[in-house]
């Protein structure tokens, strides 16, 4: 697990975490004249209680995770979660028989 934190990141009771497991309340300043500087810009991130973060999740900044929430493997969030909510990322795999080249 990363936690990157400039601001402030709070995590209620009761949260499992797998692994691999990444959580930036910041991310370096940027523009089109100057590239990226060496400068930060925090959000304070929550996730509440009883959460399951599970394997690869990637948590931005100004994230705030309601209560009873699981997140799907290899998710990246941002943004208000919803109490009682679950997220997940639908990748669809693409199985073909094998052609000659």
């Amino acid at each position: 697990m990363v936690i990157s934190c400039q601001k402030e990141i709070k995590i209620g009771e009761g949260c499992l975490f797998g692994p691999s497991v990444k959580i930036y309340d910041n991310n370096h300043k940027f523009s089109k004249d100057m590239g990226v500087s060496y400068e930060f810009k925090a959000e304070s991130i929550s996730i509440g209680d009883h959460c399951w973060i599970a394997s690869n999740v990637v948590i931005l900044k100004g994230t705030h995770i309601g209560k009873n929430c699981v997140i799907g493997a290899n998710c990246v969030v941002s943004g208000i979660i919803p109490d009682n909510t679950i997220i997940r990322q639908k990748d669809n795999l693409i199985i073909e028989e094998m052609r000659e080249n």
